[in-house]
């Protein structure tokens, strides 16, 4: 990844990884109780942000410090488990080209979805301007059993 740090875009995990269930649980516990889900940073909330911070975390629970950047390597944390980080900062196109799709955001019309750089504006617009915190939307999308994606984003 071009900031240093283990992506999320391209890699493979064995079965229950704990980086993988930390790194969810970080994302999570930065979105419940959010005032305003529409306020949402992805790159630092479910992103590289909540992988980086799934590391930090895999890796502190063995004593291992670490700041979650990274050099090419295998580290090793918690429960036995290793991460091997391959590629370096300096050529982080060498594995995976990040902006290899040109264009995204007709795709993802086509593909009849949101790029996350537009999803605030949906969503305000949706919800007449109306601040929506992610306690309230959880709980209206388990007791609305009119609430779909559609009305939701």
């Amino acid at each position: 990844e071009m900031l240093g740090i283990p992506a999320q875009y391209w890699f493979a995990a064995s079965p229950r990884h704990p980086v993988m269930y930390l790194s969810a649980k970080h994302s999570l516990q930065t979105m419940a109780f959010r005032d305003d889900i529409s306020n949402n940073n992805a790159a630092k909330t479910t992103g590289p942000g909540a992988f980086k911070s799934g590391f930090i975390l895999w890796s502190q629970f063995a004593n291992v410090n670490t700041n979650g950047y990274v050099l090419e390597g295998t580290y090793s944390g918690s429960h036995g488990r290793t991460v091997r980080v391959v590629g370096s900062r300096g050529n982080s196109n060498e594995w995976i080209i990040r902006e290899g799709v040109k264009g995204k955001g007709g795709a993802y019309k086509t593909m009849g979805m949101t790029h996350f750089h537009a999803t605030k504006q949906q969503f305000r617009e949706t919800h007449q301007n109306r601040v929506v915190g992610c306690l309230e939307q959880r709980y209206r999308m388990h007791t609305d059993m009119m609430a779909d994606w559609v009305n939701i984003v």
